[in-house]
């Protein structure tokens, strides 16, 4: 076979081939083949022209050899090592160069893309927003079908100001985290308490609702893995601040590989039993009927219900 393998073969089919038969002694974990395919996923999308299978295959090869010496060689080096301080211009000669995510992530403007975007906010233990945000995520939900809660809720949000910021309400956002075409997404409620004041902040998502949905970033490979369910989620970097974000507001795709919606998610669904109860027990504590969006609503607003 590997007589007939150099005589039929190109030089660099063979190459490939021998190379992938040394692979074999080596054993990836679920999460080192997730980081292989990652790699290789930007090898293919920074491609501009057409490739042939050797070619593929060699940088398969090569996503396996980088991910596989890069954990089994992780840094040595202390942490002391990495910060010491030898006088003035000492700084820029001892510390080490750090280039950020080793791949370029997408910029996505959150106020003008299609879909509602989540700022990754590890120093925020309160998932917060602002009115501007909240009004433009409301139009983009209620286009897919779904509508937004408000509710009172009077807390203190402490910042690196001296003076905290007071809310008013909190908001029950409908989210969904696409998980792939294998497995079904990650749907659900999200509360978000609305500041005060008139400027633009996007909803950003706390360290603890981080925790909750199981997010482990990888920031070297510019890499979010939901930590449960083995597939890692495209991370983006807003058009304004270049913070991290997610996507939560691909609702299109919320009954894939489900029959109905998750029962948390149903009231929040226009035109579903469990809303028409639960706006209709709204309707008894105000006075008369109130406004009901229903121009943006799609026309099959019951379908999901169903």
């Amino acid at each position: 076979m590997a007589k007939d393998l150099e005589a039929k073969g190109s030089d660099e089919a063979v190459c490939v081939v021998k190379k992938l038969l040394t692979q074999e002694e080596k054993l990836l974990s679920r999460e080192e083949a997730l980081a292989c395919i990652e790699h290789l996923t930007v090898f293919v999308e920074e491609s501009t022209s057409r490739m042939k299978p050797s070619e593929l295959l060699k940088a398969l090869a090569d996503s396996i050899d980088v991910i596989h010496e890069r954990v089994r060689r992780p840094d040595t080096r202390s942490a002391a090592a990495m910060v010491a301080w030898y006088g003035p211009n000492a700084w820029a000669k001892t510390m080490p160069v750090i280039p950020g995510p080793s791949r370029k992530l997408r910029e996505v403007d959150i106020m003008n893309d299609a879909s509602v975007w989540a700022i990754l906010d590890e120093g925020c233990n309160t998932t917060c927003h602002s009115r501007m945000w909240r009004e433009n995520a409301e139009e983009k939900f209620l286009n897919q079908g779904f509508v937004v809660e408000r509710f009172d809720s009077k807390k203190e949000c402490h910042g690196v100001g001296d003076k905290p910021v007071t809310t008013k309400h909190c908001y029950s956002f409908p989210f969904n985290v696409s998980l792939g075409p294998y497995q079904r997404s990650l749907a659900g409620v999200l509360q978000s308490q609305e500041l005060g004041h008139e400027g633009f902040v996007p909803l950003l998502l706390s360290l603890p609702n981080q925790g909750t949905m199981g997010l482990v970033k990888d920031m070297r490979n510019g890499m979010c893995v939901l930590k449960g369910y083995g597939v890692s989620i495209e991370l983006c970097v807003a058009k304004k601040n270049g913070l991290l974000c997610i996507d939560i507001g691909n609702m299109a795709n919320v009954l894939h590989r489900r029959t109905k919606l998750p029962t948390h998610l149903r009231y929040l669904r226009w035109g579903s039993e469990e809303w028409l109860e639960y706006f209709t027990e709204a309707c008894k504590h105000c006075n008369g009927m109130p406004d009901l969006p229903g121009e943006a609503i799609q026309k099959d607003r019951g379908s999901w219900a169903d």
